[in-house]
């Protein structure tokens, strides 16, 4: 991991973004970008201002170093970006610097201690060139001791199946790896009796913790999983 890129505006998710990202970037030995995307479209037209354009450049760049000068033991850059879409603006730049990792705030909607994408993280959500990270509100920057890995049989699995044991590795925590099936796909309550239904359940989960326990199985022995 080289750099990692922090979504930062006034929003109170923000400062849990940044401790977040810094300690990945510290653990990880990253470097990190703080990007802020201010409300102005760089196309000439009557409506154009160069001195308004100055003064929320000035602004947003007020409120990028104010944020830097919170984070020890990281180099740190700060980007402040001219656009009228805060997602699209920081999916180029991702793309544009090679950034191993997005990193952006929960929406302020919703209880502490939970995540809501908010729009700016649904969007980068989709199509985004690396990893995107949405911290929930009141991250506390404690320590990161377990690794929560999303698994089904695929070669996307198994590629975030590899990524979380590089990461469960890095921070020296534990792996939980999940499976979540859906049984009412399988068969109708309506259809069949209560014994067999419970069956066809049974028999599923069997054969979904059988393709579970051969993933956990693959994970290399030096971690807890």
């Amino acid at each position: 991991m080289t750099e990692i890129l922090v979504g930062i505006d006034g929003s109170r998710g923000a400062p849990d973004a940044l401790a977040f990202a810094a300690r990945v970037a510290a653990t990880a030995g990253a470097t990190l970008r703080l990007a802020s995307v201010f409300p102005y479209e760089d196309v000439s037209s009557r409506a154009s201002s160069e001195a308004y354009r100055e003064y929320l450049r000035s602004d947003t760049q007020a409120l990028l170093d104010g944020a830097a000068q919170t984070v020890e033991e990281v180099t740190t850059t700060t980007e402040a970006i001219a656009h009228t879409s805060p997602a699209h603006a920081l999916h180029a730049l991702a793309e544009r610097t090679g950034a191993a990792l997005v990193v952006v705030g929960s929406t302020h909607h919703g209880p502490v201690g939970r995540v809501g994408p908010g729009s700016t993280g649904e969007r980068l959500l989709h199509g985004a060139s690396c990893p995107v990270a949405i911290v929930p509100r009141g991250w506390d920057a404690g320590a990161i001791d377990t690794i929560g890995d999303g698994y089904e049989v695929s070669p996307e699995s198994q590629a975030a199946l590899s990524a979380a044991c590089q990461i469960a590795r890095r921070f020296s925590a534990a792996l939980r790896v999940i499976r979540v099936f859906d049984a009412s796909r399988f068969a109708s309550p309506a259809l069949t009796t209560v014994p067999g239904w419970e069956t066809v359940q049974k028999d599923h989960q069997a054969e979904r913790r059988e393709t579970l326990e051969l993933a956990v199985a693959s994970v290399p022995p030096d971690l807890r999983a």
